[in-house]
This record gives structure tokens, sequence and C-alpha cells, in this order.
């Protein structure tokens, strides 16, 4: 896989920007709020990525926030401070990333996002690597680029 270790590697990548979920079209809504302006806002900070996500959008600052290089290196504390949790991204293309988040070393979900050749549609699918989705349905969140 690909890595992109510098500023100027990751300068820039197609999902850079503001993105709103789509309701419609998602199996699930990964707002804790279930608000239908879920928004994931994703932005070059240094060599690494930052993920600022709203349960509720606008809002004053991110529901939560983390930052990542795109090495398959762990950052700490995507879903919550002191957690025990770890998330690493890997690379596949500058379109499609592979993401891995850990709780107390072991591996508790899985995920790739990828964005549309457009650049208009950004796509999260998210698994369990234990244990299958008991409602036997995808999890699957599509959302809708935003302008800035």
């Amino acid at each position: 896989m690909p890595k992109y270790d510098t500023a100027a590697d990751i300068a820039d990548l197609p999902f850079y920007g503001r993105w709103r979920i789509n309701v419609a079209k998602s199996t699930q809504n990964g707002s804790r709020a279930n608000s239908d302006t879920f928004t994931w806002i994703f932005r070059r900070e240094g060599d690494m990525v930052r993920h600022d996500i709203y349960d509720v959008y606008p809002a004053d600052k991110p529901s939560r926030s983390y930052a990542v290089k795109l090495n398959g290196s762990q950052s700490p504390d995507p879903h919550a401070v002191g957690i025990g949790e770890t998330i690493s991204w890997w690379p596949i293309n500058k379109s499609t990333m592979f993401r891995e988040v850990r709780q107390h070393g072991a591996p508790t979900q899985r995920t790739m996002y990828s964005v549309s050749a457009d650049g208009k549609v950004f796509t999260s699918q998210s698994w369990s690597p234990t244990k299958p989705n008991e409602t036997g349905r995808s999890n699957l969140m599509y959302f809708d680029r935003q302008p800035d």
C-alpha cells in the first residue's frame, strides 16, 4: 500500500472538505444525536489528516476529533478520551482508505472510506472484525460534499 508520510504527499486528497450524511441512502446514521445534519470535515494538519466529527452541524466545536498519519501508525482517542482506543489509516490510493480502530490493542472496528470519481460522494463502510452485525444489514453511510 502507498504511504503518504509528508505534508506534500497529502496536500490534495479528494476527501478533504465538508461532508453531510445522506440519510436516505445510508443504512446507519453515525450521529450520536441521530441528526440529519451529521457532518464530517477532513483537512490537512501538517503531515496528518484531521477528522472533525459533528453529531449536529453547525456547532461551535466538533463532537469529537482526531488527527492521523496515513501510514498505519496508531493515533489516540478517535471516539472518546481515555477509553484505550487508537486509530490507524492505510491508503489504498488517494480516493480510498482502510481504517482500523483498536481498544486495548484488540481490533474493534474496520472501515473502508472512499470518494466517488466525481468527488461528490463519500462512503464509509464499517464492520466488526470479531462478530457479525446482529441486524444482518451493512453499516454503510453515504455523505454528500458540502460547499466550503
